[in-house]
């Protein structure tokens, strides 16, 4: 064999040793950027579905609080009316009423299905109504020893207006979960409403379909890097083959660059997944952060690419959902708030409102909560001898309650200017709301008729708190309770007109429960021996002077916890002759 034969062998075998440490190279090239492509996929993916289910868990869990805070409030309220003020209860008769049933216990719903429910138990702990009829008659102390936490709740309840807790329990499967309990104590009853839900059931649905995106997302991205890693591997083969089969050194550097072409994809990629976590996921621009030039390939590469886009896209969705779900959240408060501006608007703010009226004073105020509420009071002369004067509070909360206070206000002005006693004035109030009131809606209001010449007062009373009479020198005390029926709730109802005679200085105090009921971060409500004790000391003052002295008293007492009602006050005070006034 010839020299040359030789040099040709030696170059071939050049060639076979270059072209296979080439092809050996590149795929175990391929198969690392496969490796760190899936690997920065997949933990992308996994730190944005925490980030996902952290704030879900977040906004749902305060929106599953308040729900429930409301249902317990809610049904609280409505039992009240129902069933408060009674000397004694009779359970076995309590349990066979349908309608208390009804409204003692209710689901607590999520859009995904029942999440909790209502309870009513008295203050010995002996269960009263209960979704489980067997439960009914037991008495919680049978948990002192078993369920401890839950027994504590139970007691926290008894001694308190209102309490907020969360209890851990096991579910079937022994797995720890968290239910969240809202307690609110039956005015005027020995009753006590609890509202208990699976707090998680708020937002687990949503982590359960933010999971299944990514795990989709991430199949198909994995199924996506593999074809296309296989792909890569079946081209590298095939430059290996050919430049085994007669390729020069100029086919070997064409191998090197073709192998480097097919493999800057992998790289730039994988670059791109790398940097994915440190991205802004909080507005939708327009497409991803993917190098557009691989997104026109007509190969694998393309299919890679594209499907990182999508993957991209989809959590910017996902990511935007949530932030226009709390932005649209935070509209709702903003829509209360001027809801709230606009119902105190269409109430009398001007004192004094009578400048040339000299035998009465008078002054009121209304402390708002933060959310709308159906707290009202009003006054106006019926002609020139006679001055009408009211006060109210809707039973419920939020924009409902705005609308049916401004309608009663409306609809009391309109009667009483028709010339009827106090009496009938609210039983044509009470016609007129009981009509078509589909939303079992009802409102407690106290009416008086002053006859500014004698001192004369007479009133009625729908249900409402029964206002303090003032005669300095004699003390202060609260007028007799009316026992009639509440306003808008029942058909058919009759009240009594009842007479009071006011002597020059002497006064009417009226206030809603939001003044008694004014809780402190103890849950110790501020009363109504409290309220009196304030006015004791306040015989002489002015109206105004006596109600901005009581708000004082009930905004130290209470020391910065969070307002549950309306503060409304109004004082009225007859002098008489301006001969007798001091």
């Amino acid at each position: 064999m010839s020299f040359r034969s030789h040099l040709i062998l030696a170059f071939l075998g050049i060639i076979l040793l270059l072209a296979l440490g080439i092809l050996l190279a590149a795929g175990r090239l391929a198969e690392r950027d496969k490796a760190e492509t899936i690997r920065f996929a997949e933990e992308t993916v996994k730190k944005t579905e925490e980030a996902n289910n952290r704030l879900a868990a977040q906004v749902l869990t305060g929106y599953g609080e308040f729900m429930v805070k409301e249902k317990a409030e809610s049904v609280a309220k409505e039992l009240a009316a129902l069933l408060g003020g009674r000397k004694r209860y009779d359970y076995a008769k309590l349990r066979r009423d349908n309608r208390l049933r009804e409204i003692a216990v209710q689901n607590i719903y999520t859009l995904e299905g029942k999440a909790g429910y209502t309870i009513l138990y008295d203050k010995n702990g002996e269960n009263i109504f209960h979704p489980d009829r067997k439960v009914e008659g037991q008495n919680y102390k049978i948990w002192q020893e078993q369920y401890p936490e839950a027994w504590q709740a139970v007691e926290a309840a008894i001694t308190h207006k209102r309490t907020y807790k969360y209890l851990t329990f096991f579910d079937q499967e022994n797995r720890p979960r968290r239910r969240f309990a809202a307690t609110v104590r039956v005015t005027g009853t020995p009753f006590i409403v609890a509202a208990v839900v699976n707090i998680d059931e708020f937002f687990l649905p949503t982590q359960e379909r933010v999971k299944q995106a990514g795990l989709e997302i991430m199949a198909q991205a994995k199924q996506t890097i593999v074809a296309q890693a296989e792909v890569l591997q079946r081209q590298f083969e095939a430059v290996g083959l050919l430049s085994l089969i007669g390729l020069s050194v100029l086919g070997i550097l064409s191998g090197i660059l073709l192998a480097g072409r097919l493999a800057r994809p992998l790289h730039d990629l994988a670059a791109y997944a790398k940097n994915l976590p440190s991205r802004d996921f909080t507005s939708l621009a327009d497409g991803s952060g993917v190098p557009r030039r691989y997104l026109n390939y007509k190969n694998e590469v393309g299919n890679l690419a594209a499907s990182l886009d999508f993957m991209e896209v989809a959590l910017r969705r996902k990511i935007q959902e949530l932030v226009d779900t709390t932005a649209a959240k935070t509209q709702i408060e903003s829509e209360l708030l001027i809801a709230r501006e606009i119902q105190l608007s269409i109430l009398p703010k001007i004192f004094p409102p009578f400048p040339h009226r000299r035998e009465f004073e008078i002054y009121a105020v209304i402390e708002p909560a933060k959310e709308v509420g159906g707290d009202f009071y009003d006054f106006f002369l019926l002609d020139d001898r006679h001055f009408c004067f009211v006060i109210g509070d809707v039973a419920d909360k939020g924009v409902p309650a705005s609308l049916y206070m401004a309608v009663t206000k409306t609809l009391i002005k309109a009667v009483a200017e028709q010339g009827h006693r106090p009496g009938e004035i609210l039983a044509r109030v009470n016609r007129e709301l009981v009509s078509g009131n589909t939303s079992s809606m009802f409102v407690t209001v106290f009416l008086g008729i002053l006859d500014t010449g004698s001192g004369r007062v007479l009133y009625a009373n729908g249900g409402h708190n029964p206002p303090l009479l003032i005669r300095p020198g004699s003390g202060v005390d609260y007028l007799p309770p009316s026992g009639d029926a509440l306003v808008g709730a029942l058909e058919d109802r009759s009240y009594r007109t009842t007479e009071l005679v006011l002597a020059p200085g002497e006064s009417l105090f009226l206030y809603t429960d939001g003044v008694t009921e004014a809780s402190n971060r103890e849950g110790e409500l501020y009363s109504e021996n409290r309220l009196q004790e304030s006015l004791e000391g306040r015989q002489t003052g002015s109206p105004q002077e006596t109600i901005e002295a009581v708000k004082a008293r009930v905004k130290a007492f209470v020391a910065g916890a969070p307002e549950a009602d309306d503060i409304t006050m109004l004082m009225l005070r007859f002098w008489g002759n301006l001969s007798d006034r001091t």
